[in-house]
């Protein structure tokens, strides 16, 4: 008779990994039981989507409205000193892979008991909203498939948010292709390459194409920067990749198969769409209009809304003259059909990198009397306009003004200035700050401190115009704003500076090489020089949050952050929320804080967290008890594939209650 062979004495090592293992099998069957009892999420109906949000926070921007203002008020004006950590959780896979593109400025979503997040590398996460603990993770296929380094950095775009619906978490991954997941368990429903970017038109585990939705026919690569909104059964989502030379396209996907319903090219790309003969042909390629925030919607009207990026080439040599629809701008879109219903566009033939990068905000107010159904957005400027929501046309009145003018540029005669007053000071106090003084090359400073000419200096080879500047983005798609109908108040943070620069004469413009899609740096035909030493310019650069009276369109209070005597500058971060309990929530720097949402006094400011929370702060209530979470990670720069995650601040998720 054979004898069995002897067995080996099991080693420390493979006890520790055999223990491990077992541990990691126990908590996947943990998970998945958990998973399997986790709350059913309905199809909200248009009330539904657009109620304020209380108990949970189920839209990217709290309802499809965009308010982000919850009616929740257990935490106060009175208590909100008293918030503490509650608990936090790291965004971080077991699996690791290089470093991702451009990064995130995601924040959480919350339903029943559950936190669904999205970090860099486009994972998600649901986790129970009361500890933290991980209930079941999505970790993308193929994220980094046949890419180079300037792929990435061109191509690949920041993760913000996701939106939920009829059962199912959306998540827009960053290289283009919608996926849906069963928000129960994870598992993937339908994915669409929407962009085209794969060979063929689906990731998903099935390859069957009837399963996995159809890419938009003709679509550029581009990438996804922005949440999606669900409503009426369908996910609405926009494509950026704009500054890469990408022409960029508004769409909507059936949401319970993610097919593509109707597409809007933002770059006319032919004679028969609209706003075709706004711009000048040829073009070196019909670039832009890249959308980077969350779109707002309005079921009852029937219509979605986008707030649309900057031409590129930034050159207005290389583009040649004209309006340039339909970037710079907010388009309102039909949300069966997709045909516009109208657009409106704060700023004509952009040479100044003054994309609208931040969403719209919904709302109704009462003027005059009359009940008005409005729509409030702001600018790269720093200037907020306020419309009616169904036609377009100004609640606030909007002035057609001459603004300077170098023909060589094709810049336009005039721009829309709204009679709102600016988040920031776009005048100075000091008329004659520039006296006397000389730039560089010994010519002069041209300041005339009027609106019109500081934010459009369009600038000539006779001297050094002055001009109002946006640091990181002025109102941007990093901080969304917020409509409180407490105060009645619009509230915005952005950040301003100031600088000067000088055309070069035509004859010293240096050759462009046009076959370079990625042309958005600065524009090769001027110089600049700083001026953040003037008095007048280093007592106003900073960070505003500004409560703006719609009604009105006049600001109420500011609260500025003056860099001049900060040793390491803190601006306002993260975008804001507003609630019931007279608060506004925001960041500050790396630190999360709470605003008295009537007279702009700081109540609280929490501890620095690991990173700036880059994602809006959300607030929500598990058994009677209300939470604020923020979500904090590295925003947006490109470092290159060599690096790992390790050499970024780790993506997380602070959660704060008052104990």
């Amino acid at each position: 008779m054979q004898k069995k062979p002897a067995r080996k004495p099991v080693g420390l090592a493979a006890l520790v990994l055999i223990v491990a293992l077992a541990i990691v099998s126990l908590a996947a069957a943990s998970n998945k039981q958990r998973a399997a009892t986790l709350p059913t999420i309905p199809a909200w109906t248009a009330d539904q989507s657009s109620a304020f949000p209380s108990t949970n926070w189920t839209n990217p921007g709290g309802n499809v409205e965009a308010e982000r203002h919850s009616t929740l008020k257990q935490i106060t004006t009175g208590n909100v000193s008293g918030l503490k950590l509650a608990f936090s959780y790291q965004l971080q896979s077991p699996v690791a892979e290089p470093m991702a593109g451009l990064g995130t400025n995601s924040a959480p979503l919350e339903y029943n008991g559950v936190l669904y997040s999205f970090d860099e590398y486009g994972r998600v996460y649901a986790n129970d909203a009361t500890n933290g603990n991980l209930l079941w993770l999505y970790e993308p296929k193929e994220f980094f498939k046949g890419t180079t380094s300037t792929e990435l950095a061109n191509d690949f775009g920041v993760t913000r948010g996701l939106a939920m619906g009829d059962g199912m978490i959306f998540a827009p991954e960053p290289q283009g292709t919608m996926v849906a997941l069963n928000a129960q368990t994870g598992a993937q429903v339908w994915a669409n390459d929407v962009l085209g970017y794969y060979d063929g038109p689906c990731i998903a585990a099935n390859p069957d194409p009837k399963a996995c939705g159809n890419p938009v026919q003709g679509a550029q690569k581009g990438m996804f920067s922005m949440p999606p909104t669900y409503a009426d059964g369908k996910v609405f989502m926009a494509s950026s990749g704009g500054d890469s030379g990408f022409s960029s396209i508004t769409f909507a996907l059936d949401a319970k198969t993610g097919r593509v319903l109707w597409h809007f090219n933002l770059i006319p790309a032919s004679k028969s769409e609209p706003g075709y003969d706004t711009w000048a042909h040829p073009l070196p390629w019909n670039g832009g209009g890249a959308v980077w925030s969350v779109s707002s919607a309005d079921p009852k009207l029937g219509l979605v809304y986008f707030s649309v990026g900057n031409p590129i080439p930034y050159s207005g040599y290389l583009r040649g003259p004209g309006k340039e629809y339909f970037t710079d701008g907010e388009i309102a879109l039909h949300m069966d059909t997709g045909k516009l219903a109208w657009f409106f566009q704060d700023v004509h033939h952009d040479q100044w990198d003054y994309d609208q990068t931040q969403n719209s905000v919904l709302f109704d107010m009462t003027v005059n009397g009359k009940l008005r159904h409005a729509i409030a957005f702001g600018n790269k400027d720093l200037l907020v306009y306020i419309l009616d929501r169904a036609t377009g046309k100004p609640i606030i009145p909007v002035y057609e003004t001459p603004v300077p003018q170098y023909g060589p540029e094709n810049s336009y005669a005039t721009q829309p200035i709204p009679a709102t007053d600016p988040v920031a000071p776009l005048t100075l106090p000091d008329a004659h700050a520039f006296d006397g003084m000389q730039g560089p090359d010994n010519k002069g400073f041209i300041f005339r401190n009027t609106v019109p000419y500081n934010v459009f200096a369009i600038g000539d080879p006779t001297g050094w115009w002055v001009h109002t500047a946006s640091i990181t983005g002025g109102l941007d798609a990093t901080r969304p704003p917020s409509y409180d109908p407490q105060t009645g108040y619009l509230y915005y943070e952005g950040n301003l500076a100031w600088g000067a620069f000088e055309e070069l004469p035509p004859d010293q413009i240096p050759a462009i090489d046009l076959s370079q899609r990625f042309i958005n740096g600065p524009s090769p035909h001027n110089k600049s020089t700083a001026i953040n030493t003037v008095p007048a310019i280093a007592n106003s650069t900073g960070s505003y949050l500004t409560a703006i009276d719609p009604t009105t369109g006049k600001a109420v209070w500011r609260m500025p952050q003056i860099f001049a005597n900060q040793a390491t500058p803190t601006p306002y971060e993260s975008g804001m929320t507003t609630t019931d309990g007279g608060l506004l929530f925001t960041g500050l720097a790396k630190s999360p804080v709470a605003f008295d949402a009537k007279t702009g006094q700081m109540l609280w400011q929490g501890a620095a967290l690991g990173a700036v929370p880059t994602g809006a702060p959300i607030t929500y209530t598990v058994n009677g008890k209300q939470y604020v979470a923020y979500q904090a990670g590295w925003g947006a720069s490109f470092n290159g594939l060599t690096q790992v995650r390790a050499t970024t601040p780790v993506t997380a998720v602070y959660v704060y209650s008052l104990g």
